[in-house]
């Protein structure tokens, strides 16, 4: 069963990756510089890092934590760039596609050092309490 959480969360950073790729190729039209390309890959590194997460998750708790990680993360980068997109109510809205992949990150590795931590203590049988 938690093969298929992992299999849900794996298909879900795909897809946010995928879509986070197309909406920055769609941004950039047909200007492809260093600058332009950084910035894609600036966008869609968290959710590299988050397909590592996910493969760290061994046990129960870890594994529906990352799903719940996942989810988060997935869906503030989605939800950020289709209403940045859809909607240019201000000149500084381009700034959300700095700052989405940043506050990504920031919430990423807070989270790894827990999970890598709930993955040693779940996984030693002479903790039991």
């Amino acid at each position: 069963m938690f093969k298929k959480l992992k299999t849900y969360a794996k298909q879900i950073t795909l897809f946010s990756a995928v879509s986070t790729l197309l909406f920055c190729i769609y941004l950039m039209g047909n200007s492809y510089t260093a600058a332009n390309i950084a910035f894609i890959v600036w966008a869609i590194t968290p959710y590299l890092f988050l397909a590592f997460l996910i493969n760290l998750a061994a046990n129960k708790v870890t594994t529906i934590t990352t799903l719940a990680i996942t989810l988060i993360t997935c869906l503030l980068g989605l939800v950020t760039f289709i209403g940045s997109i859809l909607s240019h109510l201000d000149t500084q809205s381009g700034l959300v596609f700095i700052d989405t992949p940043l506050w990504q990150w920031t919430g990423l590795l807070i989270i790894t050092l827990p999970l890598v931590l709930l993955n040693k203590i779940k996984n030693q049988d002479h903790l039991k309490i």
